[in-house]
């Protein structure tokens, strides 16, 4: 087992505890949440707030307009600004429940240090729709 997988177990064994159940579970950090799936879902209409999710365990799929992103837990997801988008759970059981944890962004704050940094050289098109799936490291 490399050192990604034994945090991500380690991670895993946490967030479990803290539901008992399928749902949306708060947490005592205030804009950081769990979220437990046991089956997958249909597609349904919803609109990301600026955050970070961090699958746990399972897999998620998102719309948004034509573009496709597919995530787990290798991955990490981060919207930058509020979108519209379709997303569905596609892998989760009882026996494997797909969990998330989501920690929101500040909005204020995001506008305000992107003032504040200098001016970049042009990005990539994944990177400028304001959505990115990142593969995490064992630091993250």
């Amino acid at each position: 087992m490399n050192e990604i997988q034994v945090k991500l177990a380690v991670l895993r064994d946490i967030v479990v505890k803290h539901m008992p159940g399928p749902g949306n579970y708060p947490t005592a950090i205030d804009g950081v949440g769990v979220h437990r799936r046991d089956a997958v879902t249909a597609p349904e209409n919803c609109l990301y707030m600026p955050k970070i999710i961090k699958i746990v365990q399972g897999r998620k799929h998102s719309l948004v307009g034509e573009e496709e992103y597919f995530y787990g837990e290798n991955d990490v997801f981060i919207a930058g600004v509020d979108m519209p988008n379709t997303s569905n759970i596609f892998e989760a059981s009882p026996k494997k429940p797909c969990m998330s944890v989501t920690v929101d962004l500040n909005r204020n704050l995001i506008a305000q240090l992107a003032m504040e940094m200098p001016p970049a050289p042009p990005i990539d098109d994944e990177a400028a729709n304001g959505l990115l799936v990142q593969p995490v490291d064992a630091e993250m």
